[in-house]
Order: structure tokens, then C-alpha cells, then sequence
């Protein structure tokens, strides 16, 4: 491939994406804005709430360092975030028994619902924007860019 095909390829990704998140916006709003609304803050969007509250319904009860670690985000980004979902009732933290300056992190079953609304939001969207594509095709679409993301996060 040429370096111009490869400076394509990466526009196409990059457009899609853009689509993906305007198809959803347009479609369901902004899932964090309830979170945000109860952040008492105002103006801009704020980001990752979504992420936090997925991965803590898939391995509740792991620490904040963990949490961190998974979802690649500053240790101090992640305490301020987790403050407002503490404080809109999505989450509770409690100290780590084996290590006392280590907090768990546990999701309410209100941070469970809304996580579930999230991802309801987001299948629907995937499943209309992906309803192009034959079964077959989404699975080697979905192997084509598990390759390519395995290769960035090796680089």
C-alpha cells in the first residue's frame, strides 16, 4: 500500500467514527448528560462516565488503581470522575481491607441501569449502521480491526 492509500485509510477511520458518534447523538443525546446534569457544573460535555460505569458492571469490585490501569486514565482524572458518580449515587467506594490506602470501587443499581441504558443505546446504533454488512462481513471487518488495534497498542 502506498503512503497515500495508508493516509486514506486512516481518514476513512477517522470519518467513520465521526459518523458513528453523530448517528448516536443524533439518535439517543448525549448518555452521559443525565451524569452531568447532576455534576452541578455547566457548559461542555463531560467524557469517560460512560466507560467507567461499563467496566465496573462487567468486574465490579476492583480497585481504583485497576480501574485506572484498564481504562488508561490519570489516577487524579479518574478520583475526580469517580467524585461525581459517587455524588449523583452511580457508585460507592470503600477501603480496601488488605490494603487501607487502596479503594474498591462499586457500582449502585442505579449506575447499573444507567450503564444498561447506555449500552442499549449503543447496540441499537451498531446494529443500524452496521446493517449493511452481511454476518460474515462483520466478522472479518470485526478481525480486520481487532488487528489493526493490537498493532497500535503494540507501537
Amino acid at each position: 500500500m502506498q503512503r497515500d492509500e495508508y493516509l486514506e485509510l486512516m481518514h476513512q477511520v477517522n470519518y467513520t467514527a465521526a459518523l458513528f458518534r453523530r448517528a448516536y447523538s443524533a439518535a439517543y443525546g448525549s448518555p452521559d448528560r443525565e451524569l452531568f446534569e447532576n455534576s452541578g457544573k455547566a457548559g461542555g460535555k463531560p467524557r469517560g462516565y460512560g466507560k467507567i460505569l461499563a467496566t465496573l458492571s462487567r468486574e465490579d469490585g476492583i480497585t481504583q488503581h485497576e480501574l485506572a490501569a484498564r481504562l488508561s486514565i490519570r489516577p487524579q482524572s479518574l478520583t475526580a470522575a469517580l467524585s461525581k458518580l459517587e455524588e449523583g449515587g452511580y457508585i460507592t467506594r470503600q477501603r480496601c481491607l488488605q490494603d487501607k490506602r487502596e479503594q474498591i470501587v462499586l457500582i449502585t443499581p442505579s449506575g447499573t441501569e444507567h450503564s444498561e441504558s447506555i449500552q442499549s443505546c449503543r447496540r441499537r446504533t451498531a446494529e443500524e449502521m452496521f446493517s449493511c454488512l452481511s454476518a460474515v462481513e462483520r466478522g472479518q471487518l470485526c478481525a480486520l480491526l481487532t488487528r489493526v488495534t493490537e498493532s497500535a497498542e503494540n507501537s
